[in-house]
């Protein structure tokens, strides 16, 4: 995939079917749409490359694994704009199964200010342990 390096928002919870996590203590989301590294070409699954400027991004609703690099990576910059949110990253689209990626669920390379997760039950990811423990 191209490397991402302009302003963007992948919003899987926009494919029919898909809905956002509303539980406080489980998930009850439901992800339409995975990337799944087993036969890709390359390391990562999604880059996403700032500059110095800030960088409006957003990937939120998406299943991300079995790449074997890292399933997100940000690099270069600081940026205040980039959201990472809502995602099952190294798991399967049901978030029970570990389909981890090989480095790292989300790598951040000389990046800073990049906003991963939240509060709200909508804005968390869900990692596979073999991702959260790098």
């Amino acid at each position: 995939m191209p490397t991402i390096s302009e302003e963007v928002t992948i919003d899987g919870y926009t494919q029919p079917g898909a809905s956002v996590n509303t539980l406080a203590a489980a998930s009850n989301a439901v992800l339409q749409i995975e990337l799944d590294g087993t036969n890709a070409v390359g390391g990562n699954g999604l880059m996403i490359q700032v500059g110095t400027a800030t960088t409006a991004t957003t990937v939120r609703g998406l299943v991300i694994n079995r790449f074997s690099g890292a399933g997100i990576q940000v690099f270069q910059g600081p940026t205040t704009g980039i959201v990472i949110a809502g995602n099952f990253i190294g798991t399967d689209a049901a978030g029970a199964l570990d389909r981890g990626n090989v480095s790292a669920g989300i790598r951040l390379l000389e990046a800073a200010g990049v906003h991963i997760g939240g509060t709200e039950p909508g804005a968390r990811n869900e990692m596979s342990v073999q991702d959260f423990c790098r």
